[in-house]
């Protein structure tokens, strides 16, 4: 099943049409790594700050391997809505027992975002216990793509860009397009991280409250389709066209808060993540 891609870079970067229409835009995902570097304790902080602008820059990456790795897609999202309803309790949150219940294909082609989140928390602490510099920073980076999409709503049901319900471009809109537009104004006050007690059930519990978030989007969506040419309709799913304010200001008075939530959970919970890497790898002391 073809999935999501995400972001759009600061400044001057040049994306294909198939880059630009899904995800978080490059800019969100950019200040979600920026700010987590702001909820670390002191053993960590030096470190990560040292680091900052290396991790904001490198937190598209994982999109950028989708390139080459046809297997990468369907680590950025999760298709809950396909495992029953709310809250999909039949989709066991242990990959191998989803995998010997459902099957390998049907599993990874409906997204494993969570269980990539738990991979790279443990790669990041096997890094950190190496002391390799450059390996903890390139790893700390794509964790922070990972568990930014998972705050992503539209990255957690089936009906991703509005396909189903006439919302078609919904997903570049609302994460890309209207926080973009509107990022001036972004407060963010994450809190400070702690570590998590269960990691795979945290990254679960994020992606449902993800998913109620979903028919909010879409409803939003369908209300500020209402003052658009049907031209301009179906341009909100192309890469190429401009932002149309009317229609992004109508969109940011129902979602914008709801975005800035989100973000800000999400700086949050991938300070977690970090903490509980570095606690995984014995609190070893970061490099220089």
């Amino acid at each position: 099943m073809l999935r999501r891609i995400s972001l759009l870079i600061v400044l001057a970067i040049v994306l294909t049409p198939v880059n630009s229409t899904r995800g978080w835009g490059f800019k969100a995902h950019m200040r979600i790594n920026s700010d987590a570097v702001d909820t670390l304790p002191p053993g960590m902080k030096k470190f990560f700050e040292s680091e900052r602008n290396f991790i904001s820059e490198h937190a598209v990456d994982p999109d950028k391997w989708k390139g080459d790795d046809k297997a990468e897609m369907p680590r950025h999202y999760i298709d809950m809505d396909m495992y029953g309803t709310y809250p999909f309790k039949g989709l066991p949150r242990d990959y191998e027992e989803a995998v010997r219940k459902f099957g390998a294909e049907v599993v990874n082609g409906r997204g494993t975002l969570p269980w990539r989140i738990i991979e790279y928390t443990h790669k990041l602490a096997n890094d950190m216990k190496s002391g390799n510099r450059e390996k903890i920073r390139m790893t700390a980076a794509a964790l922070g793509h990972y568990v930014g999409d998972l705050h992503s709503p539209l990255h957690a049901a089936e009906n991703y860009n509005g396909q189903y319900t006439n919302n078609y471009g919904v997903h570049k809109q609302f994460e890309s397009r209207m926080i973009n537009a509107n990022l001036v104004s972004y407060d963010p006050e994450p809190d400070e991280a702690t570590s998590i007690e269960d990691p795979l059930v945290h990254a679960f519990d994020i992606i449902l409250n993800s998913y109620n978030l979903v028919l909010p989007i879409l409803e939003a969506d369908t209300k500020a389709r209402k003052i658009l040419t049907q031209t301009q309709i179906d341009s909100l799913n192309d890469w190429r066209s401009k932002d149309i304010p009317e229609y992004l200001s109508i969109l940011y008075s129902d979602l914008g808060d709801m975005g800035w939530n989100q973000m800000n959970s999400a700086s949050y919970n991938l300070g977690r993540y970090w903490v509980t890497a570095w606690e995984l790898a014995g609190k070893p002391l970061l490099p220089e």
